[in-house]
Parts: structure tokens; C-alpha cells; sequence
């Protein structure tokens, strides 16, 4: 019976961790114009976090960037602020001095540990292709997603490399083995940039069957010359998961313009994103296949209504390609407002011809939301340029992402009448409160979020001992009465 007892009660103790271990947010709008890519690296934005415990860090870069024609420049998002070009990168090129901007989005994935870390959105024109000016402009948005490692919810993000030839049937780039731990929403992207041959169309996909269809979904890319023949892309679903194993896939495939060689070099990530229905995270999406006229003022492509279950951050992303016409700028955005205005960011994309009209596109932003009702909208107008027809294709998703706020209103404070000291502090298994006087205490110890993390306690008249062994390491907030004090587990 005495063992069965133990049992459950570490059961309980674990099943408190993991409700308790949230994912959390970070991001950043990025804006720079008219700047020197060629002299050195360019941190275009950096984010620093403080990470409450051990876990997985989901940092993407996406946007589009204005730049001149002879020049291959690359972005990336990286934990390192002197980026190098073998540490992941998306490449873009452009054709002419009209058609001169492109869309791209890039994800890494890294391990931490409990502290502080900065991650960097950079961009470098590289010395292989520097015919243009070095000169650039970059509009864009860098995130931080941190998933505890003691959470139910988490992420797996797989780096490709892969170089051969996809006509005839769809090729399975990377798969993605993922095992859930319950039911729940799986996000699965598949972006980076592809190289390909001049008379081909590659499609490219994030599915959850290898013997991928064109009703499945997905995005496209057509190099213009010889020279200029890589495009960068990013292609999102959402599915619903139950307990269990699954498998994930990027697929490619030459598909229905086949005048090439059918060969293509592929470099980008797989990531998953797991959910769960339980969770306080959540997430919303809308399938995206519409054909409009654009002309004159922002379309509505899709809609999300949220109801908010409790503060926090709304991350939404509209991804996908567009079919446009020439002579057309397209503008596509992800905003909390259907009345879109260019202040609100956007990403943007130009068809070369009526042959090679196709563009991926990534556009994603930040919302602080109150619990409640919010509504997000995609959108898409035919803006500035209006040369061409004003209609376009778009297919894609519109995903939302909710991380409920970390902060709780608990902060660290002392009252008088409360005196005690803690040690050791850091502590590793046995953490020690010992109060100045005689009496019986309430300890409870708090996450960064506010909620009670339930550990054994033994006390005597003076002295309560804290068994911190079952917990992961990161910062707690040790509560007595109205007193409170911070304490790290490592």
C-alpha cells in the first residue's frame, strides 16, 4: 500500500510539471531600407530571452527583401550574431530591375538550457553573385518559440540537404518519425529555397502522406535563367493528431512544365509543431484557396475568429504561392485588421511573365491579445504596380498560434513579518527555508506563469526542506504568506 501511495504521488508530481510547462513567444517586426548587405554580416533584428528552464527553441525568419539584380543575398535566422554561410541559410535572386523583390522564410531549431540567449535575423550578399550594388531592403518578422522541456507541448525541426531528380512522381525529401503523447493539432512547414532547371515547375509540400496529390496542397517555384534559378519557399498544414506515432513528410516533384532537366537541390527544414487539446497553447487555421481581383483595396483571403482563453500572444503566418499576372505587385499579410494598410507589413511578389507567374510567399505577425473574442484576417491587394490584370490565384494556410502569457503578477517581495532565508540557492536536489521564528508556514513554490508546482516537503518548527529533484532546472518563485522569492533549480 506505502509503495502504491509513492506512486501516485509521483505520478501527480510529474502530470503537475507538464501541465504547468508552457510554451512561450518572442518576436520581433523587422525594417530596414537601403543597406550595405555586401561589406559584412547584417544583424537586421535580435531577440533576447530568458529561458525559465531546459527545452527547444523554434527560431524563424521570414519576410521579403528588395534587392538589386546580380546579387545573391542570404538570410537566416541563427543563434549566432556572427553568422556564417554554413550554418543554414535561404538564397534569393532576382531577375530584373522591376521584378527585383522576393519572399523567403528560414527556420532553425536549437537546445538550451535554463538562462539567457540571443537569437539574430541576418543577412549577407555573398561573394558568389555580386554583380548588383550590395544594396537591400528587408521587410520581415523574427520569432522565438520555446518549448520546456518538461512540457506536453514541443517541436522537432529536421535540416534538408538533398540533390536529384524529381519528375515522374513525388520525391520524399525528409520524413518526420514524431510520436504524441496525446490528441491534439501537429503544424508541419516545409520551407527553405530550391534550386531547379530552367523550363521546370517543382512543387513542394509539408503533407502527411508521401504519395503526395495536388489536391494535398502545396507551393511552387520556376527558375528564370540559367543564372537566376533558385527560389526560396515556404509551405504550412495543420493537422489533427491523436495519441501515438505518426509520420510527416517534404515531398517534391516536376510537375505538369517539364522542359527541363527535372534535377533540383533542395536545402530548408522540416519542423513540427505538436499541441496538444489540453494545453493553454492552442492553435486556429484556415485552408487558403482563392481566386480574386485585387484591385483597388485589400481582399479578404480567409478569416480567423479566437475566442482567447486568457492573455497572451497571437503568432499568425499566411504562407503559401500566388499566380499573378505581369506587371501586377501583389501584397499578402497576416494582420488583425481586414482594413490593411502598408504600415502593417506585408510581403510582396511580382510575377516575371505570363509563362513564370508564380511566387511563394511567408508573411507572419505578433498580437498581444486580451482573453476573448479577436478576429485575424489574410489578406491580399494588387498595390503600387497595376500594369496587369489586377487577378490572382492564392493557395496556402493561415495558421494562428496562441502563447498564453508567462507573466502572472507574482514578483518577487518580501514582507516583514515573513523572515526567512532560502539555501542553497541555486539548488540542485534539496532547497532549504528556514524561518527566523517559531511557527507553522505555507511554502508553495510557483512557476514563471503563476501556477503551483507540487514537490515533497518535510518541515519542522523552523525549517521546511523542499525536495526539488523531480522538477526541471530553470527559475521558481518560493511563495510564503505574502513574501516572495526567486529560486533556480539546476
Amino acid at each position: 500500500m506505502k509503495k502504491k501511495k509513492l506512486l501516485i504521488a509521483f505520478i501527480g508530481i510529474l502530470s503537475a510539471i507538464c501541465t504547468y510547462a508552457q510554451p512561450l513567444v518572442w518576436s520581433q517586426n523587422i525594417q530596414a531600407t537601403s543597406i550595405d548587405l555586401r561589406t559584412a554580416v547584417v544583424k537586421l533584428g535580435q531577440i533576447p530571452i530568458n529561458a525559465p528552464s531546459a527545452g527547444t527553441v523554434v527560431v524563424r525568419f521570414d519576410g521579403f527583401a528588395v534587392i538589386d539584380v546580380g546579387d545573391r543575398v542570404l538570410f537566416a535566422a541563427s543563434d549566432n550574431g556572427d553568422w556564417g554561410v554554413n550554418e543554414g541559410h535561404v538564397s534569393i535572386e532576382v531577375p530584373s530591375s522591376d521584378v527585383n523583390r522576393k519572399s523567403f522564410s528560414h527556420t532553425m531549431t536549437y537546445n538550451i538550457s535554463a538562462g539567457a540567449d540571443t537569437f539574430y535575423a541576418v543577412a549577407f550578399n555573398s561573394s558568389v553573385e555580386a554583380d548588383g550594388n550590395g544594396i537591400g531592403s528587408v521587410y520581415g518578422h523574427l520569432t522565438v518559440e520555446f518549448f520546456p522541456s518538461a512540457g506536453t507541448a514541443f517541436a522537432q525541426c529536421l535540416p534538408i540537404t538533398f540533390s536529384g531528380n524529381v519528375e515522374g512522381a513525388p520525391v520524399v525529401v525528409k520524413q518526420a518519425i514524431t510520436n504524441f503523447p496525446s490528441a491534439g493539432k501537429a503544424v508541419v512547414r516545409f520551407d527553405g529555397f530550391c534550386i531547379s532547371d530552367v523550363g521546370d515547375r517543382i512543387v513542394l509540400a509539408a503533407s502527411d502522406i508521401a504519395d503526395w496529390g495536388v489536391n494535398d496542397g502545396n507551393v511552387t517555384c520556376e527558375a528564370y535563367t540559367t543564372d537566376e534559378n533558385r527560389n526560396p519557399f515556404s509551405h504550412t498544414r495543420v493537422y489533427n493528431v491523436t495519441a501515438g506515432a505518426d509520420t510527416f513528410f517534404a515531398v517534391a516533384q516536376n510537375f505538369v512544365e517539364t522542359d527541363g532537366n527535372g534535377s533540383v537541390s533542395i536545402y530548408g527544414h522540416l519542423t513540427v509543431e505538436f499541441f496538444p487539446d489540453a494545453g493553454n497553447a492552442e492553435v486556429e487555421y484556415q485552408v487558403v484557396s482563392q481566386s480574386a481581383n485585387l484591385r483597388g483595396a485589400p481582399v479578404t483571403l480567409a478569416t480567423i475568429n479566437f475566442n482567447a482563453p486568457s492573455a497572451g500572444k497571437a503568432v499568425v503566418t499566411f504562407d503559401g504561392y500566388c499566380v499573378s499576372s505581369a506587371g501586377d505587385r501583389i501584397i499578402l499579410a497576416a494582420s488583425n485588421i481586414a482594413d490593411w494598410g502598408v504600415n502593417d507589413g506585408a510581403s510582396s511578389v511580382e510575377a516575371f511573365d505570363s509563362d513564370i507567374n508564380s511566387n511563394s510567399f511567408s508573411h507572419s505577425r505578433t498580437y498581444t491579445v486580451a482573453a476573448g473574442s479577436n478576429t485575424f484576417y489574410a489578406v491580399g491587394e494588387n498595390y503600387v504596380e497595376t500594369d496587369g490584370s489586377g487577378s490572382a490565384s492564392i493557395y496556402g494556410n493561415f495558421t494562428l498560434k496562441f502563447f498564453p502569457d508567462a507573466a502572472s503578477g507574482i514578483t518577487e517581495s518580501d514582507n516583514p513579518a515573513n523572515t526567512f532565508t532560502v539555501y542553497p540557492n541555486p539548488a540542485s536536489e534539496t532547497a532549504f527555508v528556514v524561518f527566523e521564528n517559531t511557527g507553522t508556514y505555507s511554502v508553495k513554490l510557483h512557476d514563471l506563469a503563476g501556477r503551483e508546482i507540487i514537490v515533497p516537503q518535510q518541515a519542522n518548527e523552523k525549517t521546511v526542506a523542499l525536495d526539488l529533484s523531480l522538477i526541471p532546472d530553470g527559475v521558481y518563485l518560493l511563495r510564503v504568506g505574502e513574501s516572495v522569492r526567486k529560486i533556480v533549480k539546476q
